[in-house]
């Protein structure tokens, strides 16, 4: 599947490149007011949900369940459900430890232990019929395609939520949702987009993205994802890029250069300008 955007048209400093509504984005607040809203209070279900863990759980139901959302999140779920997941969690070890060495991050073994481990506990609380709070149990109904409830499945839309979200701050607290379409811009230099609430009509509030910089015909608009190290990256987001800084204190220029001299010539120039598949 093709990711990210380039320009079509000169784009100017300011200029609206996208906004989703509050209400179709799928949030906290979007997930409590679905049909399987009450499956997240804390007073029936027992649990203190993460905003992460609920995207991940809504989002196995919601697979079997597209005809219970409205089209803009059905057709959103429909593509997540045919994507594919290179979460670097998946690897087998050997392939991790040597990307580890290709990277000289050693600490990218347990960056990958630590995802491991959270995705299990995740998903033993949620979904081991031993567990406490065992979602199967309680709520057969719900999650009757048991084939949605493995490890695998589960690990999956945890690395595409983990991937994919977005953190606002809005009030006193933050917002953490994934927005259709807008989680395709790929990472790219911090001051070229920045992301907000705003009011776009009356009583309709929506998360809008703008320029910060002018972008000529077929330049790659991107967002800025964050300041992150390589084996941070490549856990969460399945990418590195040059400017990442290696967790080991290296130059993450330095490794860039290196990874690149033991790409074959013919891959070179597709990964030399940094764009990475990413969010």
């Amino acid at each position: 599947m093709v990711r990210g955007y380039r320009a079509t048209a000169r784009i100017f400093a300011g200029q609206v490149l996208g906004q989703v509504p509050l209400h179709a984005v799928l949030s906290r607040a979007t997930i409590l007011a679905s049909p399987i809203g009450f499956v997240f209070d804390p007073e029936v279900s027992g649990i203190r949900w993460t905003d992460t863990d609920m995207l991940v759980v809504f989002l196995l139901w919601a697979e079997s369940h597209t005809q219970d959302l409205p089209p803009l999140l059905s057709r959103y779920v429909a593509m997540l459900a045919e994507m594919d997941s290179p979460s670097v969690a998946s690897w087998p070890d050997a392939a991790i430890a040597a990307k580890a060495v290709e990277v000289a991050d050693p600490s990218l073994m347990a960056y990958v232990e630590r995802a491991r481990n959270a995705t299990s506990q995740s998903f033993l609380n949620y979904f081991s019929r031993h567990g406490q709070h065992s979602l199967s149990t309680k709520y057969p109904a719900l999650f009757e395609d048991t084939d949605l409830l493995g490890r695998a499945r589960f690990a999956k839309y945890r690395y595409l939520v983990r991937s994919r979200f977005w953190r606002l701050k809005l009030g006193a607290g933050w917002m953490s949702f994934m927005a259709p379409g807008m989680d395709f811009f790929n990472h790219g230099e911090p001051g070229t987009t920045s992301l907000g609430i705003e009011a776009t009509g009356p009583g309709l509030r929506s998360v809008v993205l703008r320029a910060d910089k002018e972008f000529g015909v077929g330049e790659e608009v991107t967002f800025y994802y964050g300041g992150h190290c390589i084996a941070d990256s490549l856990v969460e987001y399945g990418f590195s890029t040059p400017e990442l800084q290696g967790c080991c204190g290296c130059s993450g220029a330095r490794i860039w250069a290196a990874l690149m001299s033991r790409l074959p010539q013919e891959f070179r120039s597709e990964h030399e300008g940094g764009e990475e598949p990413s969010n």
